[in-house]
């Protein structure tokens, strides 16, 4: 679920709900001193309603008693209001489960007494839930059942005919359907200007605006939200009001134009203390704040908004997964200001954060490396800028001299031959440092290569393998519908049993090339066997793999890029050189670790692939890099068999056991 637009449905069900604290307090007063249990009832539902989203706790408290004051029998319509009040304060509290059972239960009690606003009550509150659970198809079918039965009867509530119509608009716009989202948020916006509250058009506005950013029609987007935040003012919605200046702010920050973005972020930043915190947003607005100001180059505001940031994660520690943007612009900062151990620190949080949404790992390892790259560039820039200064301060102080002190000329001479030595010193160090970004600029090129080649290489998998096993699926489908007779119905299922085995195997297959499970849970040894035996399962090439003195896990960076160099390797080499017979070697020595690929196929000029024009070859040396190997080949054209020695320093993860290692995150 898109965390956007997730966020404006959650803010927009709940905005309209509370009511004055005067009024709250005279249902609480009323509750202590009426007879009637009917009224009192009543005042318990409507004042529970308002502390779900104030005070649990003491919603919790007054749901109990009015638990106790009805049931189905005795004041059964209560009852009912009763167990949709119950439902969305554990919908609020994200206890999905509760929440579906007594949104259940409200609905059959409704239906069997033929109490329609209720049972339009419960339908909308099971939409909800269904939503807010990524459960579509079952949100749309209530919601439209909802609304259905409001048409039918009370085809004059334009209020209720807009909720539905703006709910089913979310539906679509969580599954990305914008353009039919944008249909029902129009209708329901067009009664809502009609008939409803400045609040409920707000809430329409805002939802456009999220859906005009994913079709890509910024102006109407900017349009709409600042409606919504002129409508949400108008109707006194602070929450609403501040929360719609953080996301025009956030898309003006997307799009770098960080002078409008800057007032519209620190408003919503000033939002008053009684609104109630809402850390997750906070931090989005501090991390926008942040790097804006690094961009800018202005390191001390940056750094304000980057410890508030940072504090919000002392507090509230589960919140660090959505923060890498905070954490690695907070790095920046101390690089900035020449702060580079507190620099390291923070930009070694961003990569364990970065690292733990392994499927991220690669886009995120390229923007690591172009932001090194861009702060490398930035040094560079500086420091030849420096020299440049340096040079002519020197040259106008020689000037100085010569015209004033004619008898130091011999130790102003000494001084400018030492300058200028220091500033040949400088800009070989300059060249160096070039030659270096250059290295790295080809590493960022061949990464992307890769990764493009890798994603074909998954959709091309899961296109011809799921793609027909799908339409078997399918076909299989059809038949058993139309099939009544019991042997018949029996030879699909097993048929349709066969397809669902193929697809098992297929998936293993695809999620072992990604990342062997094997790899993560045993590490490189075990991993390498597995791989081995798959290769051998051709019945083409004898593939072993054997490890010798390896008793620790390896350091994970070692272990993944070991296994990704030997696929490399090896599929190169099954490809090229058409061997029979592969061995894999792993051999731990005392400080050092060397592994061996050795096949007995055709031998080749080892020069080919310095000046190859694919990746596999920059790719292995890329990976050594980053472990710090060195390697060798032995291989020569007219003699068979080549051997691939790689030697890394030795860095193993201390264990006790197997299963007390875990790789990965």
């Amino acid at each position: 679920m898109a965390r956007g637009s997730f966020f404006i449905l959650l803010l927009f069900a709940t905005s309209g709900v509370a009511q004055t604290p005067a009024h709250i307090d005279s249902l609480l007063q009323k509750i202590e001193t009426t007879d009637n249990d009917s009224i009192k009832l009543r005042a318990i539902n409507t004042a529970a309603f308002y502390f779900i989203f104030n005070n649990p706790e003491k919603a919790y408290s007054l749901l109990q008693q009015e638990r106790l004051l009805s049931s189905p029998t005795n004041l059964g319509y209560g009852h009912c209001e009763w167990l949709n009040t119950i439902g969305i304060y554990f919908d609020v509290l994200r206890v999905s489960d509760s929440a579906n059972y007594y949104f259940q239960a409200a609905l059959a009690l409704s239906q069997e007494n033929n109490w329609p606003a209720l049972e339009e009550k419960s339908f909308n509150n099971l939409g909800m839930n269904n939503l807010n659970n990524g459960k579509f198809s079952i949100a749309l079918e209530h919601f439209s059942a909802g609304y259905e039965l409001l048409k039918a009867t009370d085809p004059t509530n334009f209020n209720g005919q807009g909720k539905y119509l703006s709910n089913i608009g979310l539906v679509y716009q969580e599954l990305k359907q914008f353009s039919t989202a944008i249909d029902y948020h129009k209708q329901a916006l067009a009664l809502r200007e009609q008939h409803s509250s400045a609040n409920d058009q707000a809430i329409s506005n805002g939802n456009l605006g999220v859906c005009y950013i994913g079709i890509g029609k910024v102006s109407e987007a900017v349009s709409h939200y600042t409606k919504a935040i002129e409508l949400a003012q108008a109707a006194n919605n602070l929450r609403m009001y501040y929360a719609l200046h953080d996301n025009l702010g956030s898309l003006y920050f997307k799009r770098k134009d960080y002078e409008r973005a800057l007032p519209l972020l620190l408003t919503s930043l000033s939002a008053p203390e009684h609104l109630g915190k809402n850390p997750k947003s906070e931090l989005s607005v501090l991390s926008n704040l942040t790097n804006i100001h690094v961009h800018l180059n202005q390191p001390q505001k940056a750094l304000t908004y980057a410890k508030r940031g940072l504090s919000i994660l002392d507090e509230y520690p589960e919140l660090e997964s959505y923060a890498p943007t905070l954490l690695k612009s907070a790095a920046q900062v101390h690089y900035l200001l020449q702060h580079t151990e507190d620099g390291h620190k923070l930009f070694e949080r961003y990569e364990a954060v970065r690292d733990s949404v392994f499927s991220q790992q690669n886009a995120n390892a390229i923007a690591d490396l172009q932001v090194k790259y861009e702060t490398e560039k930035k040094e560079q820039h500086i420091v030849l800028q420096q020299a440049q200064l340096e040079e002519q301060h020197a040259i106008n102080q020689r000037n100085i001299f010569i015209a004033l002190l004619l008898l130091l000329l011999l130790v102003f001479s000494v001084a400018i031959i030492v300058f200028i030595i220091n500033r040949n010193k400088r800009k070989t160090q300059l060249m160096q440092k070039e030659q270096e970004l250059l290295m790295k600029e080809a590493q960022i090129s061949s990464t992307l290569a890769s990764q493009e080649a890798e994603r074909k290489r998954v959709a091309q998998d899961l296109h011809d393998g799921f793609g027909q096993l799908i339409s078997a699926l399918r076909l299989h489908l059809d038949q058993l519908d139309r099939e009544r007779d019991y042997e018949s119905r029996h030879t699909i299922f097993s048929k349709t049993e066969q397809v669902i085995e193929q697809m098992h195997t297929e998936l293993r297959n695809v999620t072992f090339n990604l990342m062997p499970a094997i790899l993560i849970n045993s590490g490189l040894p075990a991993a390498l066997k597995e791989l081995a035996l798959q290769l051998s399962a051709s019945d083409k090439v004898l593939v072993s793999a054997n490890d010798f003195g390896v008793t620790d896990r390896l350091n994970e960076l070692q272990e993944i890029n070991l296994y990704r160099i030997t696929q490399e390797w090896v599929n190169n080499a099954l490809k090229y050189n058409s061997p029979t017979k592969i061995d894999i070697q792993l051999v731990q020595h005392e400080h050092t670790l060397t592994f061996t690929i050795e096949d007995n196929g055709q031998g080749f000029d080892a020069m080919i692939l310095e000046s190859s024009n694919g990746n596999g070859w920059r790719n292995i040396q890329s990976r050594l890099n980053l472990i710090h190997g060195k390697i060798e080949l032995d291989t020569r054209p007219g003699i068979q068999g080549c051997t691939l020695i790689i030697e890394l320093p030795l860095q193993s993860v201390t264990t006790t056991s197997a299963t007390s290692v875990q790789l990965g995150r």
